[in-house]
């Protein structure tokens, strides 16, 4: 018997090759051994995204308020868990933003599978876009060229030129920014990196049996 908290926030889908069952906001649900006999592997993925969202309105900053406007276009996933030895999983939220381009961000949409409180270990992230993988990591790399390019240009500014102190100083802290800002691009390029492709044999069928 395997216990199921949706706490994701959206409805939600689990299956299997033998079924599939869908949970609402903040619904839990018993999944008996009998669906999960031989079929030590399960799934879950949103029961549906809007294509793109928009957020917008103002925003307090450190000193004054700005108004933020920024175009969100989800990418959903798959997560595949091994429920060998689980006995509860709670689903939670997972979103990776990637600023690729102006006032427009990819948000990369997966669900967490937690139990005890604990991230449940060897989970798999798939995109249901087989294109989408490559598309992402291509839209990065000009990125990435563009920050460790400026970030290596300013530090070397600062060797090089005769300026003042404080004009130093603020050259080094810019490159230090870009520097560390090349570094959190670098870690969602790796993570993007190790998502794969869902193969449509994996998807849920009609044939399965569905619980209510």
């Amino acid at each position: 018997m395997l216990k199921i908290i949706n706490n994701t926030g959206s409805v939600v889908v689990a299956y299997n090759d033998k079924f599939n069952i869908a949970l609402a906001i903040n619904e839990t649900k018993i999944v008996p051994d009998e669906f999960l006999i031989n079929f030590n592997e399960m799934c879950f993925k949103y029961f549906s995204l809007k294509n793109s969202e928009i957020e917008s309105g103002w925003e307090k900053g450190i000193s004054r308020y700005y108004y933020l406007y920024n175009k969100k276009i989800n990418i959903p996933t798959i997560t595949k868990i091994n429920v060998n030895d689980v006995n509860e999983i709670i689903l939670e939220k997972n979103e990776t933003n990637i600023n690729v381009i102006l006032i427009k961000t990819m948000c990369v949409k997966n669900i967490l599978c937690k139990t005890n409180s604990k991230i449940i270990e060897n989970q798999r992230v798939n995109f249901l876009d087989s294109h989408i993988r490559k598309k992402l990591l291509l839209m990065m790399t000009p990125k990435l060229i563009i920050l460790i390019l400026c970030s290596v240009i300013l530090a070397l500014t600062v060797i090089i030129s005769e300026g003042t102190l404080g004009t130093k100083i603020l050259i080094a802290l810019i490159s230090l920014l870009l520097f560390l800002w090349w570094l959190y691009s670098i870690m969602i390029f790796v993570r993007i990196k190790h998502y794969n492709n869902e193969n449509a044999k994996n998807k849920p069928t009609r044939n399965k049996s569905s619980m209510k």
